[in-house]
């Protein structure tokens, strides 16, 4: 059997949904985002959390690769000259000291930054520790015929608070 040409009715117009149109119409900013400041810098701390301040050069490294003009610049507060001032102060105040320490004018320069990340470390190890043990919990449940009283390792007794 020929395959025949495609008829009128048998090609179909492609549906254009609003925010793919929209897409489409938008123009790129004259200024390149190297110049423009740091969305980090104003972002909500939610935000910061679940990395959505980050979404539209994600989108615009999936459309093209990156240059370095694509890239925000740094946040004013991780600039060398920021940190380095900062440093600076630590570092000043150490040599006044019999024994100087390089090592610790660095800890107190970056030592915010450094509980911070050494803290949410806690906490991510703790969640997974308590992962299998949610785990083991659920499956108990789920085993358990349902005539007899629910009874966890957890202690839990009802299913859906281990679901949370």
């Amino acid at each position: 059997m020929a395959s025949r040409p495609p008829r009128d009715k048998d090609v179909y117009a492609a549906i254009v949904t609003p925010k793919a149109a929209a897409a489409d119409d938008a123009v790129e900013p004259v200024v390149p985002w190297s110049l423009v400041r740091n969305p980090l810098e104003s972002a909500h701390w939610l935000s910061v959390v679940a990395i959505s301040w980050i979404g539209p050069l994600i989108s615009k490294g999936a459309k093209a690769p990156l240059t370095e003009a694509d890239v925000w610049p740094l946040p004013h507060s991780d600039t060398a000259e920021v940190l380095y001032a900062e440093f600076r102060q630590h570092w000043d105040v150490e040599q006044t000291k019999p024994a100087p320490a390089l090592w610790y004018a660095i800890y107190r320069t970056f030592r915010g930054r450094i509980w911070y990340s050494f803290s949410l470390y806690v906490v991510s190890g703790a969640l997974m520790l308590v992962q299998p043990i949610l785990i083991k919990s659920m499956l108990q449940f789920l085993q358990q015929p349902d005539d007899r009283p629910i009874a966890t390792s957890v202690g839990i007794s009802n299913g859906y608070v281990l679901a949370a």
